[in-house]
């Protein structure tokens, strides 16, 4: 019980406190992280959206962070700089991958990822001239030891009557297939003080043919994100098993989040990322959380240990 609250409670807390300390001496996160502003078409059109993404390369064993980062860390945050008029939409998120440091599971990207977003040039550009598309990235890249980054990105277009096609036409493709898809099976949910049970079930489902499936709620408080999640497979039924964080207070209404399934197709393993929107099955059992007097004394001896978290120990040395 106490590591789940030193991991859910203690190290995001005191790991943003060892930043502050250790950023000044550690190695430098744009030597850590490549940020790009990359886009998909070769000129734009007035009025017409097109897509752009916010590429991230990171160095080997080091990672950045998905919306929901889990136990530790922060989300890229993007903010743009765009021409008079223009509008962009929200980060379109790649399936995140479990990153274990310790007794903490993280959400997010190692090797390289892309953010995509969706931008509406203004209806009164100007066919023959070029804009300037702008924005700058704040990202927490980790591995042992965090450091933030930011970095201003930027690239100019030309505006044009009628569309160019692009080079990176591949590059889009790619991050597309990685964003999570529409789910094809119906979603819900039962809870109790202990854990959270996802049902999904549909026609075409062969349940004999999933090896593996990990759930990324978006809600952080929702479950133990170390704990291992068991899954049930039974014809065409899935079922998958969490605990519930112990910081939750209450059963959400809905459960929205990303399932990554891993599916056996003709003897080869493929991976597979599904957005999950789960209604509750039936009146939750009940509504347990931690009380406070119990947290605090919780938190108190759990900070003992986090003395000795790889997040902290090179800045306390």
């Amino acid at each position: 019980m106490l590591s789940r609250w030193y991991s859910r409670v203690l190290i995001p807390v005191l790991c943003a406190s060892a930043l502050a300390l250790g950023s000044a001496r550690a190695q430098d996160a744009s030597d850590l992280v490549k940020a790009e502003l990359l886009a998909e078409p070769a000129a734009i059109v007035p009025g017409q959206p097109f897509t752009v993404g916010i590429k991230l390369t990171m160095k080997e064993h080091w990672h950045t962070y998905w919306r929901n980062p889990g136990d530790s860390g922060e989300p890229t945050r993007v903010t743009w700089k765009l021409p008079q008029g223009f509008a962009a939409g929200e980060l379109q998120w790649p399936a995140p991958s479990l990153i274990r440091i310790g007794p903490a599971a993280n959400f997010g990207y190692e090797g390289s990822t892309i953010l995509l977003a969706r931008v509406t040039p203004s209806s009164e550009a100007r066919p023959g001239t070029t804009v300037d598309l702008a924005a700058d990235v704040s990202y927490l890249v980790c591995e042992k030891i965090c450091i933030p980054g930011e970095a201003a990105v930027s690239l100019s277009l030309p505006v044009s009557e009628q569309g160019a096609p692009s080079t990176a036409n591949a590059t889009f493709d790619a991050a597309r297939s990685k964003l999570p898809q529409p789910s094809p099976w119906t979603a819900s949910f039962s809870a109790d003080v202990r854990a959270i049970t996802l049902s999904l079930r549909s026609d075409g489902l062969r349940g004999d043919a999933i090896r593996a499936a990990t759930f990324f709620p978006h809600d952080n408080n929702l479950i133990d994100n170390a704990a291992r999640q068991s899954l049930r497979t039974s014809g065409q039924d899935i079922r998958l098993t969490i605990e519930r964080s112990q910081i939750a207070t209450s059963i959400p209404r809905r459960i929205d989040g990303v399932l990554v399934v891993e599916e056996d197709i003709g003897g080869k393993t493929a991976s597979h990322a599904f957005a999950i929107e789960a209604t509750p099955a039936a009146a939750a059992a009940g509504e347990g959380g931690m009380t406070l007097l119990y947290a605090a004394i919780a938190a108190l001896i759990a900070g003992v240990i986090l003395n000795f978290m790889p997040c902290v120990f090179p800045v306390l040395s």
